[in-house]
């Protein structure tokens, strides 16, 4: 199974017009290609962001490539170390509503999302 971080990403690339496997092979390219973690991405801007999506093969033109490099930015400064751990435990014990609550605020997260997040997880809602 997948680390939730990059089931996170893949989840949120998959409502940018993508199926769930093109967005998980994207999202290995970039963790492959950029050693891209979720500590490395508390610590850079928007346009470092966007250049690596860029980087790494996303070709959805600028107005989609605004809105998910926005998104990854939302993850990367709302997941802190501390709910992180909190939505590990939660998924560990199939609490949704909980992870819910914990991802509601991140830009772009929504049910589809989660419901996508979800199954990466290994979890029917």
């Amino acid at each position: 199974m997948s680390d939730i971080f990059s089931d996170l990403l893949t989840s949120m690339f998959a409502v940018a017009g993508w199926d769930l496997n093109k967005s998980h092979q994207f999202v290995m390219k970039l963790q492959e290609t950029h050693e891209l973690r979720l500590e490395n991405l508390r610590d850079m801007t928007e346009d470092e962001i966007a250049d690596l999506i860029v980087k790494s093969g996303f070709d959805r033109g600028s107005k989609v490539l605004d809105i998910m490099t926005t998104r990854v930015h939302s993850l990367a400064t709302h997941l802190s170390e501390s709910n992180f751990s909190e939505l590990n435990g939660y998924l560990a014990s199939k609490e949704i509503p909980r992870v819910e609550f914990i991802l509601k605020d991140i830009n772009g997260v929504g049910p589809k999302v989660i419901e996508n997040f979800l199954l990466l997880r290994g979890i029917v809602a």
